[in-house]
């Protein structure tokens, strides 16, 4: 089969496999374009309980990025507690969040 990269990409690219001359690609995370929030699990948080929320730096498509490391302060808004200063390592660190009331 054969790949090809549309125009407007930096290098064009031309890829063929065949069972002889196999080939490899890796796609990686562009740069940091944003930070986000994830919780750590899918389950809802009772209200009072902790939430253990991800930090990621993410390239503008959504994809962590491994390479980043640094501080990023996160703030709350509400009732929420648990804002801070948080360190990312490989593109990503953890916060735990509580409220005391039922918020979005």
């Amino acid at each position: 089969f054969y790949l090809t990269v549309a125009k407007g990409v930096k290098l064009p690219l031309a890829l063929m496999h065949t069972q002889a001359k196999p080939f490899t690609v890796e796609f990686n995370a562009g740069e940091v374009s944003q930070f986000a929030l994830h919780a750590s699990s899918s389950a809802s948080a009772a209200v009072g309980a902790l939430l253990r929320v991800l930090v990621r730096a993410e390239d503008a498509y959504g994809n962590r990025v491994h390479s980043w490391a640094g501080e990023v302060a996160v703030l709350c808004q509400g009732k929420a507690k648990g804002a801070g200063v948080v360190s990312l390592d490989e593109g990503e660190g953890q916060l735990d969040l509580t409220s005391d009331v039922a918020e979005t």
